[in-house]
C-alpha cells in the first residue's frame, strides 16, 4: 500500500515538472513577463576599429621553438654532428717495375657524403621516397628508389634509413643518429 502511494506521488512530480517544461518552453516571454522583467533585447556588438590589433605576418624567429626541436628527431633534439670518417688506409709502397704494367681506369671517387643529409622517409603501399638534403637541394628534396643525385645512386629506402651507391661505394644514410633501440616485445598482459 505504501509502495504504491510513493508511486502515485512520484509520476505526479514528473507530470508536474513535465507541464512547468512545456509551458517554459512554449511561453518564454510570460514568464520573463510575469516577474516584471523586460524583455531581452537583441545583443547589439559593438565594434572599435581603432582598437583592432594590426596584422603581421610571423617571421622566422617566432618559429624559435620548431627549429630547435626537430619534427623528425625521436629525442626532438638536433642531431649529434655526424663523426668524422676514418681516413683510407695508405696504400703499400710498390717495386718499380722495368716495365709499368698497365693501370686499370678506376671509377671516380665518390662523392663524400658528409654535405648529404637524409631527412625524412614515407614509406606507403604505392612508393618509397626520402627527403634528402645536398648541396644541390638544400631544401631537401623528395628521391625515389632508384633516383639519381650528386653522384649517388639510392638503392634502397627503408624505416629509418637509406642506402646510397656511388662507383664501387656504398654508404648507409641514417634518419636519427642516436635512435633507441626498440623495446623489447613482452608476451602477456600489459
Amino acid at each position: 500500500m505504501l509502495r504504491g502511494l510513493g508511486l502515485t506521488v512520484l509520476a505526479a512530480l514528473v507530470a508536474s515538472l513535465g507541464w512547468l517544461d512545456w509551458q517554459l518552453f512554449a511561453h518564454p516571454s510570460d514568464m520573463i513577463e510575469g516577474t516584471g522583467a523586460s524583455p531581452v533585447a537583441a545583443w547589439q556588438p559593438t565594434l572599435n576599429q581603432d582598437k583592432a590589433p594590426e596584422f603581421r605576418p610571423a617571421t622566422i624567429g617566432d618559429y624559435a621553438q620548431t627549429v630547435e626541436r626537430p619534427v623528425f628527431s625521436a629525442s626532438r633534439r638536433p642531431p649529434k654532428p655526424r663523426p668524422p670518417e676514418p681516413p683510407p688506409p695508405a696504400a703499400p709502397p710498390q717495386a718499380v717495375a722495368e716495365e709499368p704494367a698497365p693501370v686499370p681506369t678506376a671509377p671516380p671517387p665518390a662523392p663524400s657524403t658528409d654535405q648529404i643529409r637524409l631527412i625524412g622517409v614515407m614509406i606507403n603501399a604505392n612508393s618509397r621516397q626520402a627527403l634528402v638534403r645536398s648541396p644541390a637541394a638544400p631544401e631537401g628534396k623528395w628521391y625515389a628508389e632508384n633516383a639519381e643525385f650528386d653522384g649517388w645512386k639510392l638503392l634502397e629506402i627503408y624505416d629509418g634509413g637509406i642506402v646510397v651507391q656511388s662507383g664501387g661505394a656504398k654508404k648507409d644514410l641514417k634518419l636519427f643518429f642516436d635512435a633507441p633501440a626498440p623495446l623489447p616485445q613482452v608476451d602477456g598482459n600489459r
